[in-house]
């Protein structure tokens, strides 16, 4: 669908990693139900990239208190298996980022700044006295304008 492709061996059987991220989906799926309910649908629900960022770090943190940070990984694989089916290319993309730097080491500092304004909409929400949100509305339209003209 949006980018993870299936490799197939004679068009009938997965590799062995795919294999193993498949069961390990699917061990996840079962054993983390809620956590993937509410935090597909949170993620789903964002429609701005800054926002979706924030519901990927609220959502990957909260899991990652609760559970462990073992199977952060394959949570994150199962909610871009989700937002393929949500049909969400944009959340898919930010989760497909994330998921490469999860078994990294930094990955807890990545993940406290991934939903961290960009700064210009910082400087400009202090310039003009609005809130962060208004002024990531003001970038969205304007970015909107360009790609139109």
């Amino acid at each position: 669908m949006f980018g993870r492709e299936l490799a197939f061996n004679g068009g009938s059987a997965m590799k062995a990693s795919e294999r193993t991220r498949a069961s390990g989906e699917a061990r996840c799926r079962k054993e983390y139900q809620v956590e993937l309910a509410q935090g597909a649908s949170h993620i789903a629900s964002m429609l701005v990239e800054q926002t979706i960022k924030a519901a990927v770090q609220e959502t990957v943190h909260l899991f990652a208190e609760r559970n462990g940070i073992q199977d952060v990984p394959i949570f994150l694989y199962a909610l871009m298996t989700e937002m393929e089916r949500r049909e969400r290319p944009e959340a898919l993309k930010i989760l497909q980022e994330v998921a490469e730097r999860a078994d990294s080491a930094d990955f807890a500092q990545y993940l406290k700044t991934l939903a961290s304004p960009k700064p210009a909409v910082r400087e400009r929400s202090l310039h003009l006295k609005i809130s962060r949100a208004e002024a990531q509305v003001i970038d969205k339209k304007r970015l909107e304008r360009n790609a139109r003209s």
